[in-house]
C-alpha cells in the first residue's frame, strides 16, 4: 500500500471542519503529502513531494524536503 493510498482512508474518515491541514510523511520512501481543505465540503487538495529539493509548505511553513529527512539512519 502506498502513502497516497494510506492517507486517503484517514482523509475520508476525519469529518473535522476546522482542520485545515494533514501532513503524511513516509520515511523509508523519503516523501511527503500536504492535504489542504478547500472552500467546499469534504474536498481537499493534495500536494505531493518526493524531490529533495522540493520545498514542503505547511500552512506557511516551508522546508526543504531534504531536511525533514536529514537525520534518518541509513537503511
Amino acid at each position: 500500500m502506498t502513502i497516497r493510498s494510506k492517507h486517503l482512508d484517514v482523509v475520508n474518515s476525519l469529518l473535522m471542519e476546522t482542520l485545515q491541514e494533514l501532513v503524511f510523511v513516509e520515511p523509508s520512501a523519503k516523501e511527503g503529502i500536504v492535504c489542504r481543505q478547500t472552500k467546499q465540503p469534504n474536498a481537499w487538495l493534495e500536494t505531493a513531494y518526493s524531490l529533495p529539493e522540493q520545498v514542503v509548505d505547511m500552512n506557511g511553513f516551508q522546508i526543504p524536503l531534504s531536511e525533514i529527512f536529514a537525520n534518518l539512519p541509513d537503511e
